[in-house]
């Protein structure tokens, strides 16, 4: 099951993260994977499934299995040749109170 969305920029690859769960936690059983994710078993078997995880679930499944959520929702760049924008913060410089002579008395 595949959905797309906003005009095949992104699509949710659902069976693709079942399949690298059940990869991903080998010879183990469902209960010790989800004990290790920290969901229930029965919804690890559910997306195992192709259902649909809710956000916080697939956070926790993405951070078990190593991989970047994006490669799930198939969300591709714009322009991946460009590196993405850096944001750099200053502070900001204070102007000196201006001198009132009256006040230097």
């Amino acid at each position: 099951m595949s959905t797309s969305v906003l005009g095949g920029k992104m699509s949710l690859q659902i069976q693709e993260l079942g399949q690298r769960i059940v990869e991903h936690r080998g010879l183990d059983g469902v209960r010790a994977a989800a004990k290790e994710i920290g969901v229930s078993p029965a919804t690890l078997s559910r997306i195992e499934n192709g259902h649909v995880p809710d956000l916080s679930t697939f956070a926790k499944i993405c951070a078990w299995l190593g991989e970047e959520p994006a490669q799930f929702l198939g969300l591709r760049s714009e322009n991946p040749s460009r590196p993405p924008p850096t944001v750099h913060m200053r502070k900001k410089i204070r102007q000196p109170l201006p001198r009132r002579p009256h006040l230097a008395e």
